[in-house]
């Protein structure tokens, strides 16, 4: 319950501040293009349409609306463009340094890929805040590990999903699920793994609610998903080399053990490509219905002004 009620007062305090920010930008701006609209551009345009003056000036204010028009959709985007900016050029400066590439992800997120020691690696930060790090590995097995009390191992509980049983007494805290449960035993009984676990969902994720080690076919990783604080600090991913390297020597570990005897499938959807695709699409989409649905809207005013007049 105390997990449940982090997440809700977080997201109270950060919807209240984000409602807050836009009422201060976004009402002032829209009621003035509304009111140079309204009370000034278009009462003016119907005067001229029904006079034989010069049709310079309805153009001019002709102009002037469109110009209020496209003001009340740019100028939003262009702050929304500012703070994803500012955010990126932030975890830049932690993420670029380790010989990764950056990129933006799902519109308000980073994506960063590179290969560090031999190996794949791809970090995704998006919204939640929600952090994946993902390392190649050559193992088979589908194994998750996550804290004994935490609330998704009480969900689990109640769905009559239950963690497997382990012996080794290191590995008393967590909540461990696997397909192969045998082969999961002999991946618990290394002798590094517990600092290996200590590392990634102890060292200095305190921040993230909800954290998890995953292991797939083809890679480990790291999950942190929702964070105590209200907005994304440069504090949370100072310890990403250390993560990185906590990835690592898991992956070695894994990959020194026999395959397991019930291989798991692979998991479609998850790829580099595939991610970078859908990315790149929801980029696309929203653009398309920023820079359309104006421009749609400006010609039907234009049309029926000209049909009008």
């Amino acid at each position: 319950m105390k997990q449940v009620g982090h997440v809700a007062v977080q997201d109270v305090k950060r919807r209240w501040w984000v409602g807050c920010l836009s009422l201060v930008i976004g009402v002032p701006l829209v009621a003035c293009c509304l009111f140079g609209l309204l009370a000034v551009v278009l009462p003016e345009l119907d005067k001229f349409a029904s006079s034989d003056q010069s049709a310079n000036l309805p153009l001019l204010l002709l102009v002037i609306g469109v110009i209020l028009i496209a003001g009340m959709i740019i100028v939003p985007v262009i702050a929304m463009w500012f703070v994803i900016q500012r955010r990126a050029n932030m975890l830049d400066s932690i993420f670029l340094p380790l010989g990764l590439q950056g990129a933006m992800y799902m519109m308000v997120g980073r994506h960063y890929w590179g290969d560090i020691n031999g190996r794949a690696v791809d970090v995704y930060i998006y919204r939640g805040p929600t952090m994946e790090i993902r390392i190649s590995s050559r193992g088979r097995a589908q194994v998750q590990i996550l804290p004994g009390d935490s609330l998704p191992v009480q969900i689990s509980g109640v769905l009559n999903k239950h963690p497997m049983q382990t012996n080794a007494a290191q590995m008393a805290g967590y909540a461990i699920y696997a397909d192969d449960e045998a082969w999961a035993q002999q991946l618990l009984a290394q002798p590094g793994l517990p600092d290996i676990l200590q590392s990634l969902i102890s060292g200095h994720a305190d921040w993230a609610i909800f954290r998890h080690v995953e292991i797939q076919p083809g890679e480990v990783l790291l999950y942190l998903h929702r964070s105590k604080q209200m907005f994304v600090k440069a504090n949370q991913f100072t310890a990403v080399q250390a993560w990185i390297g906590s990835l690592t020597a898991l992956a070695e570990t894994l990959e020194a053990l026999p395959d397991p005897a019930i291989p798991a499938e692979p998991i479609h959807g998850i790829s580099r490509e595939e991610r970078q695709k859908r990315s790149k699409f929801l980029l696309v989409a929203v653009l398309g219905i920023l820079i359309l649905l104006p421009v749609c809207l400006i010609g039907v005013g234009v049309l029926a002004y000209f049909l009008v007049g």
